[in-house]
């Protein structure tokens, strides 16, 4: 089977942040505080897909790695072989909306004889994220329409190595054909209902905290420690679908957690010279899941061929936990000229509850997808937690600004930093360790950069080696799917045509880097291509002063 689908769809995201806030300092004493608010909002009114499907085509590729050469049999770019089988038209609406507060207390103790400070303050952050969708599924079209009956269009310029693709859908075609015939298409009740609300949810996120630090100067040794404690409230709402005799059923489920954590940290900054010193810090850190790994949502789809019924579906895991890390860093720092430093770290992270995403179709309980219903093959992503998992590594930084220099050299910067790391984690659905998600081994940046008068300008690259972004087949490591070594340049210029006003440019992916994910490491075998090309921004920025 060979699917070709059109996908066309009209975005448009706003983003609102305030703040207003001030310091009053009262002799030794300085009072700070902070109100904020911040709103985002991504709406997709128009979000339309056609599908065509060939089936009975042979296919093949020669060679692995990241691009093979892919082959077909007779007729796979024959038109009339592709029949219309799913138009999806869908909006949907996201809305993020957050509050935060803040209120802070210092006292400087100079005065007292002890070269220092003491802080402690509070803090709020409340936020609330909203999710609403609606889309219609169409799989019912009267007589058989295939690609040959006026919506075959030619492939322009894509870079692959797959000539027998043949044709592909006309937009245009696609448009006309929808517009004339839409209310003569057969809705598919059952896909529609389950597309329509499997991805609706409504999280709530509360964040409350309290701290206190000290700041204590010994001759060269700069001391500073702190505490912090931080409670996390969250609840979440969503709907889940019940496959039944009669149909799916839906059914409006909530979860909620509280939990909290004491993060202590100690910092040592230690002057071996003017220009030269010693870093070293000890912390515990949490991380949060991302919202939408904990919002209660389902995208389901069940197919039944010849009395064989597949399930694939991805859900979210509102009990996931945040990750949880201790943190051992030590650097050496050296500064010269006039902006200039050279630095070299080593780090260790010890993990706990990192988050993967798994096929857990073999783990949990299916009946909230299928209900009595017979499957004979389930896969069904979802973001877990593992249990422990460490980082070791070292990392290397250069920067320097050329001043003084004749013409055009003046106002030359360059900086350059690498970071190597190993990693290793541990996950019940595996024997073996496996390669902690989303950690790369090598990540480097090359920037070079000019800055003279009101004109600043910024070429840089980055490269960015393979990471596990997820255990497709937890029982085989030969189906772990890594995205690929990634290098992108990338270009921006700034110019001050006044105080108040900055013209900016920017050109992202200069290289035209694709996107690809393997199964197995080192481009084994190719999972997923992408190639977006070039994007160009022109704006201007208005600040008063």
């Amino acid at each position: 089977m060979l699917e070709k689908e059109l996908k066309d769809r009209y975005e448009e995201a706003s983003i609102l942040s305030i703040a207003l806030g001030g310091n009053h300092y009262l002799d030794a004493w300085t009072l700070g505080y902070q109100l904020g608010y911040s709103a985002a909002e991504q709406d997709t009114p128009s979000d339309q897909s056609v599908l065509f499907v060939g089936e009975g085509v042979t296919l093949g590729y020669d060679g692995i790695g990241r691009e093979i050469d892919v082959f077909g049999g007779p007729g796979t770019a024959d038109a009339g072989i592709y029949e219309l089988d799913e138009i999806s038209l869908a909006s949907s609406l996201t809305e993020d909306e957050e509050w935060s507060y803040r209120f802070d207390v210092t006292r400087d103790l100079n005065d007292l004889g002890y070269p220092g400070t003491v802080e402690f303050g509070a803090k709020a952050r409340v936020r609330e994220k909203t999710a609403d969708a609606d889309e219609t599924l169409y799989d019912g079209f009267g007589d058989d329409v295939t690609l040959a009956d006026g919506f075959a269009s030619a492939i322009d310029d894509y870079d692959l190595r797959a000539p027998f693709v043949g044709p592909a859908i006309s937009p245009g075609a696609a448009d006309r054909f929808i517009a004339a015939n839409l209310g003569s298409f057969e809705i598919d009740a059952e896909e529609t209902l389950i597309a329509s609300v499997g991805d609706d949810y409504t999280v709530n996120e509360d964040v409350y905290a309290a701290y206190a630090m000290t700041r204590a100067e010994l001759g060269r040794l700069r001391v500073i420690g702190g505490l912090r404690y931080e409670r996390t409230r969250f609840d979440a709402e969503g709907t889940a679908i019940v496959e039944g005799e009669d149909g799916p059923s839906l059914v409006t489920f909530e979860r909620g957690r509280n939990y909290g954590h004491l993060l202590p940290s100690l910092t040592l900054r230690y002057e071996l010279a003017d220009d030269k010193l010693l870093r070293f810090a000890a912390s515990r850190t949490i991380a949060r899941p991302e919202i939408g790994d904990v919002a209660p949502i389902a995208g389901i789809e069940i197919e039944d061929s010849d009395g064989a019924v597949a399930l694939e579906a991805e859900i979210g895991n509102p009990e996931l936990e945040p990750y949880d890390v201790i943190n051992l860093d030590a650097a050496f720092e050296w500064y010269f000229g006039d902006v200039g430093l050279f630095s070299i770290g080593v780090f260790y992270k010890d993990i706990e509850d990192f988050i993967v995403r798994a096929d857990v179709a073999d783990r949990i309980d299916l009946t909230p997808f299928i209900g009595s219903t017979a499957v004979d093959d389930a896969e069904v992503i979802q973001p877990i937690n593992g249990d422990q998992a460490s980082v070791l590594g070292a990392e290397i930084s250069f920067t320097r600004r050329f001043s003084g220099l004749p013409a055009p050299f003046d106002g030359l910067l360059v900086t350059a930093n690498a970071t190597f790391s190993d990693s290793e984690a541990e996950i019940a659905l595996r024997d073996e360790d496996i390669d902690l998600p989303g950690q790369s081994d090598t990540v480097a940046n090359l920037i070079l950069g000019y800055e003279k008068g009101p004109l600043s300008m910024r070429l840089s690259s980055t490269f960015t080696g393979e990471r596990l972004e997820e255990l497709v087949e937890p029982d085989d490591p030969a189906f772990d799917r890594y995205q690929s070594d990634h290098f992108q340049i990338d270009f921006a210029a700034f110019y001050d045509v006044t105080e108040a006003v900055q013209v900016q440019f920017e050109v992202v992916n200069i290289n035209d880097e694709p996107f690809y994910a393997n199964f197995g490491r080192n481009d084994r075998f190719n999972s997923q291509f992408e190639q977006y090309g070039r994007t160009f921004a022109l704006g201007v920025r208005y600040e008063p002063r």
